[in-house]
């Protein structure tokens, strides 16, 4: 019988005391918890045995993945309010609420992988904004995750997938909610800007579909035994009762910014060369803004002058009103790229979600693509999930990258070449259609068609 060795690593630190014949072996990791069902993949795919003997107890679903959070710092009072709340027996559903760049996304992926999986068995994380990642493929992926028979009566789902949460503890994150409202419901949501949020007409807070709000108003009644943490930028109607108050079960917690402390340990954690004074009076200015300050330690640690030390960034322009000065630190990022990887931010801000390593090496094809890529990473213009290889970036710099893409004619041959990649992924026939994923290269060829100006031929896709 032939024997293999599977090298298990269980325990953070010890890679150093290893023996040099197993280290140079491929590893099973076991130690980030975010990785773990991964890990048990990989352990029974070599064993040859791919899912059986996979444990009850990690029937935890991923149906995306955030990107990497190594430079994840503070938050310790939010993730105390969050542990609270995943052990109260009062609140249903937590909304997490704030505009663009607090990082609401950050926080509630980094608290969702270091929840206790003893004792929460069965946990989902959906992000909804993943192109085509829409309500009901969220529905139907999570039934049949909890292996749940899908029906084809979407209304019916819904009820059983209520049920199901009734009957036992699931906890369920919903990433990026707003993209379910009216008001970000749009195919090019990706590129909105949520400047406007304030001003709003409230009705613009209703979902887009009366199958979500019907999934919402069933998370508040009794009984419910499930969790359900909610990140948004706006607080779906659905959720209010007459008088505007929120509905039995459910709790609103806007987030803030960060705090001067977790600010001057980020800076330190990223090697920044200043006092905490110095920090402090850079990052005020910006009102500890998280997206802001990411990119601020992307200038100084790129900066060619004065590399690492925070005098890189004390000439910036300090307006008045902050959501000016959050703008500013952006254009300057942008603005201190080469003008080939300024034009590469701008092409990729065209994809309407993530985007795979695999893909950007076809469509932009460039001997100096992995170093391009690395240095907007640093730079905190974008965002890596190493597990998928997929590439993201923030919506604010998405809309900004892709505004700024102002070589009209440059712009639409990005359109058109990303065009002729989904040309490519197209469903041979309509019978392979099956979910609004199986569409999500028409729909992303009839988008670049559209945005190109081909307006007959992406008629003729939708025809």
């Amino acid at each position: 019988m032939q024997k293999k060795l599977i090298p298990l690593l269980c325990e953070d630190g010890i890679q150093k005391d290893i023996n040099p014949f197993i280290s140079m072996r491929t590893w099973v990791d076991f130690v980030r918890k975010d990785r773990e069902e991964i890990a048990w993949k990989q352990l029974f795919d070599a064993l040859g045995k791919p899912g059986n003997l996979k444990p009850a107890r990690l029937n935890w679903f991923f149906g995306h993945r955030y990107g990497d959070l190594d430079s994840f710092t503070g938050r310790a009072a939010e993730m105390d309010m969050l542990n609270a709340w995943l052990n109260n027996d009062k609140d249903n559903l937590l909304m997490l609420r704030a505009l663009g760049g607090f990082g609401k996304s950050a926080l509630a992926w980094t608290w969702f992988n270091r929840v206790d999986r003893e004792q929460w068995q069965t946990a989902v994380w959906w992000s909804f904004y993943e192109k085509e990642s829409g309500f009901e493929s969220f529905l139907s992926e999570t039934l049949r995750h909890l292996g749940v028979e899908v029906k084809e009566s979407a209304r019916q789902q819904v009820n059983d997938l209520l049920e199901a949460m009734r009957g036992t503890n699931i906890l369920i994150v919903l990433d990026g909610f707003e993209r379910l409202l009216r008001q970000y419901g749009r195919m090019d949501a990706a590129l909105q800007s949520d400047d406007e949020d304030a001003d709003i007409d409230p009705s613009q807070r209703d979902c887009s579909s009366p199958l979500t709000e019907t999934f919402l108003r069933g998370l508040s009644g009794a009984g419910m035994k499930s969790k359900v943490l909610m990140t948004t930028r706006l607080c779906p109607r659905a959720l209010e009762s007459a008088d505007g108050k929120l509905l039995k079960g459910c709790r609103d917690e806007p987030l803030s910014a960060f705090s001067p402390e977790d600010a001057v340990t980020y800076f330190h954690n990223e090697g920044i060369k200043a006092t905490r004074a110095e920090i402090i009076a850079a990052c005020s200015a910006y009102g500890y803004h998280p997206l802001s300050l990411s990119l601020l330690v992307g200038l100084i640690n790129e900066d060619h002058e004065q590399r690492g030390d925070i005098a890189a960034v004390k000439n910036l322009e300090i307006f008045e009103d902050v959501r000016a000065r959050r703008h500013h630190v952006l254009e300057r990022a942008y603005e201190s790229l080469a003008p080939e990887r300024r034009d590469l931010l701008s092409k990729i801000s065209c994809f309407r979600g993530s985007m795979e390593y695999a893909v950007l090496k076809k469509v932009f094809p460039s001997p100096d693509l992995d170093k391009a890529l690395l240095d907007l990473r640093k730079r905190g213009l974008l965002q890596y999930a190493g597990e998928t290889q997929r590439y993201d970036m923030h919506p604010i710099v998405r809309h900004y990258a892709y505004d700024h893409f102002t070589d009209e004619k440059r712009r639409k041959e990005a359109h058109v070449e990303l065009a002729m990649h989904f040309i490519d992924a197209m469903p041979v026939t309509n019978k392979n259609v099956k979910t609004l994923e199986d569409l999500a290269p028409v729909i992303e060829l009839y988008h670049h068609m559209v945005r190109a100006g081909n307006l007959d031929e992406a008629l003729k896709f939708i025809s």
